[in-house]
């Protein structure tokens, strides 16, 4: 939904207008069986920056009444940019613990469809195969670095790219398939660095933040992939990294960060940030060992 809202804005704006901001809220769960309708506002159109605000409604599954406008289950604010070359430019230097990827990103496991440890052995037992389309998301390991580390110095890598081919002159359609990538795991992975993913009692995206930097037309994924490599010259064309972190958890939400990078000039692509609900069931067991809800030892 947070895609395609972005998407039909896109389709109010001028071909050279790109988006390079956007901030969604989640209001209501949407039923993947009812149609969605996207409404468009014009907020501003201007020479160089253009504003618009989505919002995202379903009607009721069981309503028989053609004028019900349905529930809001979302809405998003984003900003267009027509594409100029800045005099200043900087970023940070990619991490050093991108020396843990391999130089073959399919040597690295699918990302399954729930991103935990207990629906990877379901689906290891029962062979399921991933119904999570558009994007193809390899998850590496990071257990050894994030060893005897704090939570919020813990790192998540995810390596991604586009299943089939996207038009090349649709540049929108591009930064929206990063969208979707930016939402893939998300508070899975707060979660999952915590390690308590076998006591989830709610989890929810509330906001969802991302802002891209750079050229859109240079971020778009036009080509082939090629054989990944952090070494030399890269030719990892079509291949990009999702780098997450955790901040802050506490009282009842999470607050997830994460950067994505293009794996081929290791240029930094876009940032994001997500606030959503986390609550975990207490372990009564640990509690009675000594420990607090947070899994501190008392």
């Amino acid at each position: 939904v947070m895609s395609q809202a972005v998407y039909a804005a896109s389709k109010t704006m001028s071909p050279d207008f790109y988006c390079h901001n956007m901030h969604g809220n989640f209001l209501l769960p949407a039923n993947a069986s009812v149609p969605l309708i996207y409404v468009v506002d014009l907020l501003r159109s201007g020479q160089s920056y253009s504003t618009r605000y989505v919002t995202v409604r379903q009607s009721h599954a069981a309503s028989q009444n053609s004028n019900d406008p349905g529930d809001i289950v979302y809405v998003c604010l984003c900003s267009f940019q027509k594409s100029e070359k800045g005099v200043l430019e900087h970023q940070p230097q990619y991490p050093h613990y991108f020396d843990t990827l391999s130089n073959v990103p399919e040597s690295h496991p699918l990302v399954q469809d729930v991103d935990v440890p207990w629906w990877e052995e379901y689906a290891k037992k029962t062979g399921h195969i991933s119904q999570y389309q558009g994007v193809e998301v390899r998850k590496v390991n990071m257990v050894d670095w994030n060893a005897q580390k704090p939570l919020h110095k813990r790192r998540q890598l995810h390596l991604y790219k586009f299943v089939g081919s996207i038009p090349e002159e649709d540049i929108n359609l591009h930064l929206c398939g990063h969208l979707y990538a930016s939402d893939r795991s998300s508070l899975l992975t707060l979660i999952n660095a915590a390690g308590v993913s076998d006591r989830i009692a709610h989890l929810a995206t509330i906001t969802h933040t991302v802002i891209f930097h750079r050229d859109a037309r240079k971020t778009a994924s036009f080509s082939q992939c090629q054989p990944f490599s952090t070494e030399g010259e890269s030719k990892n064309d079509g291949w990009f990294l999702l780098e997450s972190f955790n901040d802050r958890t506490g009282g009842g939400r999470g607050f997830y960060r994460a950067r994505i990078w293009d794996m081929k000039s290791l240029v930094l692509v876009a940032s994001i940030m997500q606030d959503g609900v986390v609550r975990v069931k207490q372990d009564v067991k640990r509690l009675e060992k000594g420990y607090s809800t947070s899994g501190v030892k008392l």
